[in-house]
């Protein structure tokens, strides 16, 4: 038997409360992407809970010391109703980090993570008024004809667009995500919540520095 002689990486373990499965879906393809990333010096590991409370995500879990929990939204709209439901949701993550007293990260996308798959193909610098704009881009982006959201939104559909995409793009989608980070400090007013940076007006994110802590702990970012 040929020895192993490549030794065995440990692995860096994080912890995901998600909104819906396109999220759970898109970070089980960057744990595969990153886990054969040949300059990887650590593999990833990650909990994933499709779960809107974060405190439902922490309530019966026992963390480890030093790890890290992240909630990933939308904002969805301007409309009063979404406007309640986003501060309701700093609000949870607050409650959660507080009663395990871990890191719970906020991870939004404004208006919705149509935009952070988009930022893997393109630089998105308007701003848009409904999350249906997004499905022109994503059509002539990633060479679909997707006929709404929905049909993005079907598995087999979604997992297509993953799988046309590698390590590279999870790169261009840091550099398209750095441009929109820098507008946002030159034009717009930083808004703050429960302990909670954001931006009202999108394109903003904070995945970004989500996806940026998980390279940088495989040695993957600087």
């Amino acid at each position: 038997m040929k020895p192993n002689t490549e030794k065995r990486k440990q692995t860096k373990r994080f912890n995901f409360s998600v909104e819906g499965e396109t999220e759970k879906w898109y970070l089980e393809w960057l744990r595969d992407v990153i886990n054969k990333e040949p300059a990887r010096v650590f593999n990833v590991s990650f909990n994933i809970k499709v779960e809107k409370n974060p405190v439902k995500m922490v309530k019966f879990s026992s963390p480890m010391v030093g790890e890290i929990f992240f909630h990933f939204f939308d904002f969805e709209s301007q409309y009063p109703a979404h406007v309640k439901q986003r501060n309701e949701t700093f609000k949870l993550l607050k409650e959660a980090k507080n009663r395990k007293k871990i890191q719970y990260e906020a991870a939004y996308s404004n208006f919705s993570f149509e935009l952070w798959i988009l930022l893997h193909k393109t630089q998105l610098n308007q701003s848009f008024s409904d999350r249906k704009q997004y499905l022109p881009l994503i059509n002539k982006y990633f060479g679909t004809a997707f006929a709404d959201l929905r049909e993005f939104k079907i598995e087999k559909n979604f997992k297509s667009v993953l799988n046309s995409l590698n390590f590279s793009d999870v790169q261009t989608a840091m550099n398209n995500y750095g441009k929109i980070v820098e507008q946002c400090e030159l034009n717009l007013i930083e808004k703050k919540t429960c302990g909670y940076s954001f931006y009202e007006e999108n394109p903003s994110s904070s995945v970004g520095e989500t996806i940026q802590i998980i390279l940088k702990a495989c040695k993957l970012s600087s």
